[in-house]
């Protein structure tokens, strides 16, 4: 059975309607959206500390972060033998998913 051009035409459309969405979008209120990134060798000991900075949205919302009281960022910081580890410890932390891809600032120690 053949199918004339304006019935696969239409079946083509309703097919583009019908299966655009967004699967991979994430909410940005479950984001934690990390400015900075300290990595550091803790003295005398096989491990790494990190630390992230993370925007505080509610702060920023405001014209000043001042006038709510709040301050305009948040740390985390965990330390484990691995820089991995520590990421992976100092993100369990947070209460929200790590964002990196707005990253500004990398600060490594210097040992």
């Amino acid at each position: 059975m053949k199918i004339g051009w304006m019935m696969r035409s239409f079946i083509c459309i309703c097919c583009l309607m019908l299966l655009t969405s967004c699967w991979n979008s994430r909410e940005l209120n479950n984001l934690g959206i990390v400015t900075g990134i300290g990595v550091d060798k803790v003295p005398n000991k096989e491990e790494y500390h990190v630390t992230f900075q993370i925007v505080n949205p509610s702060s920023t919302a405001t014209s000043a972060g001042a006038s709510t009281g709040q301050p305009t960022v948040t740390i985390y910081s965990s330390t484990d033998r691995t820089i991995f580890g520590a990421f992976r410890k100092t993100s369990k932390k947070a209460a929200r998913q790590m964002f990196f891809a707005h990253t500004q600032l990398l600060v490594l120690g210097e040992s």
